[in-house]
């Protein structure tokens, strides 16, 4: 049998195509859940009832490590009804470098937004290969008679 001889062309094809097809990024989607306290009042300290709150607009940022900071990508769902006071709310983010991301709300009436609430923010671990398994050692002595 003759053996298989591929032009050079061909090869850099195959190697291209690999290329392609093997993902270089992982992404990892993570559902965070956000609670709060409704506000009560209005900035001028008159009443505001639950009644009155049309919804809440979610703002979210993440900051891969070592990257910066930009809008969440995927964040389901950026509204969020008037009468909750907690809701999960997902993103998707670069799961192989980790990052920061962090949470806002603006409160909603029928006429007006809040300023944004306070900032929290959590710290996502880097996605990582499980370990290596089922790891055996073969040792092999060989002697020499004299």
């Amino acid at each position: 049998m003759k053996p298989l001889y591929l032009p050079r062309a061909f090869m850099a094809l195959v190697a291209a195509l690999f290329l392609l097809v093997v993902p270089t990024a992982h992404a990892a989607t993570g559902a965070s859940t956000v609670s709060w306290v409704r506000p009560v009042t209005y900035t001028d300290g008159s009443a505001l009832a639950a009644s009155e709150l049309t919804g809440y607009d979610v703002q979210c940022t993440f900051r891969p490590t070592g990257g910066s900071t930009a809008a969440c990508a995927g964040l389901s769902p950026a509204t969020l009804a008037g009468g909750l006071t907690t809701a999960q709310v997902t993103i998707t983010y670069p799961g192989n470098t980790g990052g920061r991301v962090c949470f806002r709300l603006v409160a909603k009436t029928a006429t007006a937004s809040s300023d944004p609430s306070n900032e929290a923010c959590k710290d996502l671990p880097a996605l990582k290969p499980s370990p290596p398994t089922d790891v055996v050692v073969t040792i092999t002595v060989s002697t020499t008679a004299r």
